[in-house]
């Protein structure tokens, strides 16, 4: 059987976070991604577009649920 791996909506994930879960998960992926924090948080917000590696990033990001060990 081919089973197919659910793909989470980044921006629904990150709407659904706490607030100091919000800071954990972006101060991982600028830390270890070298990614801008407030260009981060307005993409994750819905008020820019995310680029296609960036998604890519962030999903492995939360599949793995690295950000939050």
């Amino acid at each position: 059987m081919n089973k197919e791996k659910k793909q989470v909506d980044i921006r629904d994930y990150y709407k659904n976070l706490g607030r100091a879960e919000k800071g954990k998960f972006l101060k991982y992926l600028t830390e270890n991604y070298d990614l801008n924090y407030s260009t981060l948080s307005a993409k994750l917000g819905g008020r820019r577009k995310l680029k296609k590696i960036e998604c890519a990033v962030i999903q492995s990001t939360i599949e793995l649920g690295v950000w939050n060990r």
